[in-house]
Protein backbone atom coordinates (compact mmCIF):
# COMPACT_ATOMS: atom_id res chain seq x y z
CA UNK A 1 0.00 0.00 0.00
CA UNK A 2 2.96 2.34 0.05
CA UNK A 3 3.72 2.80 -3.63
CA UNK A 4 2.02 6.08 -4.35
CA UNK A 5 4.91 8.31 -5.33
CA UNK A 6 7.60 7.52 -7.85
CA UNK A 7 9.64 10.67 -7.53
CA UNK A 8 12.78 9.29 -9.19
CA UNK A 9 11.36 9.90 -12.64
CA UNK A 10 10.86 13.59 -11.90
CA UNK A 11 14.25 14.34 -10.33
CA UNK A 12 16.37 16.93 -12.12
CA UNK A 13 19.66 16.05 -10.41
CA UNK A 14 21.35 13.05 -8.83
CA UNK A 15 24.65 12.82 -6.92
CA UNK A 16 27.75 12.57 -9.11
CA UNK A 17 28.74 9.17 -7.67
CA UNK A 18 25.43 7.78 -8.98
CA UNK A 19 26.47 8.80 -12.51
CA UNK A 20 29.98 7.41 -11.92
CA UNK A 21 28.55 4.05 -10.89
CA UNK A 22 26.98 3.66 -14.33
CA UNK A 23 29.85 5.12 -16.35
CA UNK A 24 28.12 8.43 -17.06
CA UNK A 25 29.38 11.98 -16.61
CA UNK A 26 28.28 15.62 -16.34
CA UNK A 27 27.02 15.67 -19.95
CA UNK A 28 24.35 13.08 -19.12
CA UNK A 29 20.97 13.91 -17.64
CA UNK A 30 18.85 12.05 -15.09
CA UNK A 31 16.82 10.29 -17.81
CA UNK A 32 20.08 8.91 -19.26
CA UNK A 33 20.99 7.63 -15.82
CA UNK A 34 17.68 5.84 -15.32
CA UNK A 35 17.77 4.38 -18.83
CA UNK A 36 21.18 2.84 -18.12
CA UNK A 37 20.24 1.70 -14.61
CA UNK A 38 17.08 -0.05 -15.82
CA UNK A 39 18.55 -1.13 -19.17
CA UNK A 40 15.89 0.88 -21.04
CA UNK A 41 13.07 -0.36 -18.74
CA UNK A 42 13.97 -4.04 -19.04
CA UNK A 43 15.33 -4.76 -15.53
CA UNK A 44 14.72 -3.70 -11.94
CA UNK A 45 11.64 -2.29 -10.26
CA UNK A 46 10.28 -0.81 -13.49
CA UNK A 47 9.26 -4.29 -14.69
CA UNK A 48 7.70 -5.53 -11.42
CA UNK A 49 3.92 -5.29 -11.76
CA UNK A 50 3.42 -5.58 -7.99
CA UNK A 51 5.29 -2.31 -7.50
CA UNK A 52 3.07 -0.49 -9.99
CA UNK A 53 -0.24 -1.54 -8.48
CA UNK A 54 -1.74 -0.95 -5.07
CA UNK A 55 -5.03 -0.30 -3.30
CA UNK A 56 -6.78 2.63 -1.73
CA UNK A 57 -8.67 1.62 1.41
CA UNK A 58 -11.86 3.39 2.37
CA UNK A 59 -13.30 2.64 5.77
CA UNK A 60 -16.36 3.64 7.73
CA UNK A 61 -16.45 4.11 11.48
CA UNK A 62 -19.23 4.26 14.04
CA UNK A 63 -18.65 5.06 17.69
CA UNK A 64 -14.91 4.45 17.31
CA UNK A 65 -15.26 1.09 15.57
CA UNK A 66 -14.67 0.28 11.94
CA UNK A 67 -17.68 -1.44 10.46
CA UNK A 68 -16.78 -1.40 6.76
CA UNK A 69 -13.53 -1.60 4.80
CA UNK A 70 -13.53 -1.39 1.01
CA UNK A 71 -10.38 -1.80 -1.09
CA UNK A 72 -10.13 -0.08 -4.47
CA UNK A 73 -7.36 -1.33 -6.78
CA UNK A 74 -5.19 1.27 -8.46
CA UNK A 75 -2.66 1.24 -11.26
CA UNK A 76 0.42 3.46 -11.10
CA UNK A 77 1.27 3.49 -14.81
CA UNK A 78 4.00 0.88 -15.25
CA UNK A 79 3.82 1.06 -19.05
CA UNK A 80 3.33 4.83 -19.20
CA UNK A 81 6.00 7.29 -20.31
CA UNK A 82 8.33 8.37 -17.52
CA UNK A 83 6.52 11.70 -17.03
CA UNK A 84 3.19 9.94 -16.39
CA UNK A 85 4.31 7.12 -14.10
CA UNK A 86 3.24 7.09 -10.49
CA UNK A 87 -0.11 8.84 -10.93
CA UNK A 88 -2.69 6.60 -9.24
CA UNK A 89 -5.69 5.63 -11.35
CA UNK A 90 -8.49 3.27 -10.47
CA UNK A 91 -7.91 -0.12 -12.03
CA UNK A 92 -10.39 -2.66 -13.32
CA UNK A 93 -7.89 -5.50 -12.77
CA UNK A 94 -8.52 -7.83 -9.84
CA UNK A 95 -4.90 -9.01 -9.68
CA UNK A 96 -3.91 -6.80 -6.75
CA UNK A 97 -7.04 -7.67 -4.79
CA UNK A 98 -6.50 -11.39 -5.35
CA UNK A 99 -2.87 -11.11 -4.24
CA UNK A 100 -3.87 -9.16 -1.12
CA UNK A 101 -6.57 -11.73 -0.36
CA UNK A 102 -3.97 -14.52 -0.59
CA UNK A 103 -1.56 -12.66 1.71
CA UNK A 104 -4.35 -11.96 4.22
CA UNK A 105 -5.67 -15.51 4.62
CA UNK A 106 -2.98 -16.72 7.09
CA UNK A 107 -4.03 -13.86 9.37
CA UNK A 108 -7.69 -14.87 9.30
CA UNK A 109 -8.70 -11.92 7.15
CA UNK A 110 -11.22 -12.63 4.42
CA UNK A 111 -11.57 -10.36 1.40
CA UNK A 112 -14.54 -10.77 -0.92
CA UNK A 113 -14.00 -9.48 -4.45
CA UNK A 114 -16.95 -8.30 -6.53
CA UNK A 115 -17.56 -5.55 -9.08
CA UNK A 116 -13.87 -4.57 -9.11
CA UNK A 117 -13.54 -3.85 -5.38
CA UNK A 118 -12.56 -5.82 -2.31
CA UNK A 119 -14.64 -5.93 0.85
CA UNK A 120 -12.91 -7.03 4.03
CA UNK A 121 -15.12 -9.21 6.15
CA UNK A 122 -15.07 -7.70 9.64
Amino acid sequence: MGNFIFQNDTMVKQPSDFYDKFGLNHSNNVADLYDVRANKDSIGFVIDDKIWSSIIPIWKMKEGNMFELTLYPIDLGMKQPRSQRGWPKLSSRNTTLMYLRELSLPFGTSIQIADGVGKVQL
